[in-house]
């Protein structure tokens, strides 16, 4: 019985994770139909594709997680660049198969990060950290672009403009939350004991971890916030850089402000956990936005899937050979301690 009771506890978890990534899956294959064509032309256009121009976009997919690590090293000084990689890619590769994965892709972030001597303590700073710098990049990017798109009046009267529009509502109040939380002690441990007193079936310290947690992360931010942010802005940048190029080697003629406003709707959207890094919503609604701009439906279907074939699908097998990877080094560090 004790043999068969890790399997059958991770019995539910591989369901799930199949049925995420099945999810996934049909949400991409109706892209093609959201934007008005269908799969053949759009499958001939992504069997087109050069391979010269393939290995461009793993460059520049291969750049931006460069860039992403400076931001993962700033968060947990000693932290190398390898291991950074390592743990970006193998973070999302689990939270990409799993539903509300993001915890998952943090637990297993947790286990490599003790493995390597680091503490609990400076796990969780950089947990917040590296995810706080990552949201608010999306966030000041889509508010900067979508606020343009409609000051410019790109966008015509209709569903999408209003869209747009509460979008930018819903924001500008996240914002003003997040900077609460940061400058405020008082409102985080106000936030700590209303939790303590919500878990009520078990203790918990929330009271006094939470101002913890606040003034450590607060700490790392002032005296890391140039290289923070810096890596952010490179990582966005490039991802921007990538959806454009996919674009252009299928043939779009966008301009890059369509292209922007098109990246900036697909970044908001992955912050939104209905599937694993808003896969399917995302892609439709930057699919959409092209095509409000005046792209092409087939071409803007296929670089679509094509960019979200970088930025989501390749960094599941990827992100998997490298947790293989670390597994095994540490069953071989096991063998060297225990010998």
């Amino acid at each position: 019985m004790t043999s068969t009771a890790p399997l059958r506890r991770l019995h539910p978890r591989l369901l799930a994770s199949v049925a995420a990534v099945a999810g996934v899956v049909v949400l991409l294959a109706v892209l093609p139909r959201v934007v008005g064509t269908s799969w053949n032309p759009v499958g001939e256009l992504l069997g087109s594709l050069p391979v010269r121009g393939l290995l461009l976009l793993l460059a520049l997919w291969f750049a931006g997680l460069v860039s992403y690590s400076w931001v993962l090293t700033s968060s947990l000084p000693g932290l190398s660049t390898r291991r950074a990689l390592l743990l970006n890619l193998s973070g999302s590769a689990v939270a990409n198969v799993a539903p509300f994965g993001g915890a998952a892709g943090v637990g297993m972030n947790f286990a490599m990060v003790r493995s390597w001597r680091f503490t609990r303590s400076s796990f969780a700073t950089f947990t917040v950290v590296s995810n706080l710098w990552d949201w608010l990049g999306k966030l000041v990017v889509a508010g900067v672009v979508l606020t343009w798109v409609l000051a410019t009046d790109v966008l015509p009267d209709g569903p999408l403009s209003t869209a747009v529009e509460s979008a930018l509502v819903v924001l500008a109040l996240v914002l003003s939350v997040v900077a609460v939380a940061l400058t405020s002690a008082r409102a985080a441990r106000a936030t700590g004991a209303l939790l303590d007193r919500a878990v009520w079936f078990r203790p918990t310290a929330f009271g006094t971890s939470l101002p913890e947690l606040r003034a450590s992360t607060v700490a790392v931010a002032r005296e890391r916030w140039v290289p923070l942010t810096g890596g952010v802005v490179g990582y966005l940048l490039l991802q921007a850089v990538l959806l454009g190029a996919c674009l252009h080697l299928l043939g779009s003629d966008l301009a890059p402000a369509a292209v922007l406003a098109g990246f900036a709707v697909e970044r908001l959207l992955t912050l939104v956990p209905l599937t694993p890094g808003g896969a399917g919503f995302a892609d439709a609604a930057c699919a959409t936005m092209l095509v409000a701009l005046g792209g092409d439906p087939v071409v803007v279907a296929a670089a679509v899937l094509l960019y979200r074939g970088f930025t989501f699908l390749l960094e599941i097998p990827v992100g998997g050979l490298g947790i293989l990877g670390w597994l095994l080094a540490q069953r071989r560090s096991a063998a060297v301690a225990a010998a």
